[in-house]
């Protein structure tokens, strides 16, 4: 049997690879095991708990918060949200989510961020997540972007000590060519799929019992954001 099957009979965590599971492999492999393998939840600041409402409430049609609906109207009306894209590159199985997405002609993608500090035109163009989402354009439509934009919301402590939106909205087109795109592949991608292969194996049985339980309890579905 060839090392190309055997890969492919190695049960991960995940059977595709997502943004937020390479930058947390990168960042630190014990973090990694923890949250997939091991399904221990990372501390979550009340700041990070803020950009999530914030991002929940884009989701949905009226969120009932003045405050989120305002940032709705200063952001582009793009024909889909949270647009969910699904495909494979040199074998390794990938999946995202986009924020917004303009399909054919315009192919667009809009990425939304929160936080305190200003985003930098520099920041944007080395910005991993967004070369991730071009890859994985690649991947479905062999081509990346026309176009890759973060709009981002500036966010503060009010007098109560409360997180909240400034009212402040920054956009930036990120300049990616497709040459970076392929090295962030071949150096990030392809790498970050290889050591999760090599971890999963070692833990095979630990998988294997989770997608038992996950499959009993739910069906094996869940929300695709929640999972990535």
């Amino acid at each position: 049997m060839g090392s190309s099957a055997l890969r492919h009979k190695i049960l991960t965590p995940r059977t595709h690879l997502s943004w937020s599971q390479l930058q947390l492999l990168e960042r630190s492999e014990a973090q990694y095991i923890s949250k997939y393998i091991f399904h221990k939840e990372a501390f979550v600041s009340d700041r990070m708990d803020f950009g999530k409402q914030v991002a929940v409430g884009l989701e949905q049609k009226s969120s009932g918060n003045p405050q989120i609906e305002a940032l709705r109207l200063l952001l582009p009306d793009c024909p889909r949200r949270e647009f969910s894209v699904v495909a494979e590159f040199n074998e390794v199985p990938l999946i995202g989510i986009y924020d917004g997405y303009y399909p054919r002609p315009k192919l667009i993608i809009d990425e939304y961020k929160t936080g305190e500090n200003a985003w930098s035109q520099n920041r944007v163009d080395s910005h991993g997540q967004l070369m991730f989402y071009n890859l994985l354009h690649l991947a479905k439509y062999r081509t990346i972007a026309k176009q890759t934009r973060l709009h981002w919301a500036q966010t503060a402590r009010d007098e109560d000590g409360e997180w909240c939106l400034t009212g402040r909205l920054e956009t930036f087109v990120a300049r990616i060519t497709l040459d970076q795109v392929l090295i962030f592949a071949a150096e990030r991608v392809q790498k970050g799929w290889d050591r999760i292969l090599e971890i999963s194996a070692e833990y095979q049985n630990e998988i294997k019992q989770n997608n038992e339980h996950k499959q009993s309890t739910s069906g094996g579905k869940g929300n695709k954001r929640r999972r990535a």
